[in-house]
């Protein structure tokens, strides 16, 4: 596992339509550099993204299969209590 590169793609996550961040929240979501598990930073739809960028990078190996299902598992707890359906 390169807990560098998920490092990293969790920042990228958070960084989308960076001209709309402001500097405090930037700095606020930079220790994703820093964690262990920096995963735990997303909210679901976020964790949606971050599963697109490991299918379309073809980089499922930086994870295991575990994880990969805990973070589908998240994302779908999260669509259910939104009430967001796959169109």
């Amino acid at each position: 596992m390169n807990l560098k590169l998920r490092q990293l793609l969790v920042f990228l996550v958070l960084m989308q339509d960076l001209e709309n961040k402001a500097p405090s929240y930037i700095l606020e979501k930079s220790k994703a550099v820093n964690l262990n598990q920096p995963e735990g930073l997303l909210d679901y739809r976020n964790m949606e993204r971050l599963l697109n960028y490991i299918e379309t990078w073809k980089i499922s190996e930086e994870y295991t299969q575990e994880e990969l299902d805990a973070m589908r598992r998240e994302v779908e707890a999260g669509k259910a209590m939104f009430g967001v359906t796959n169109a």
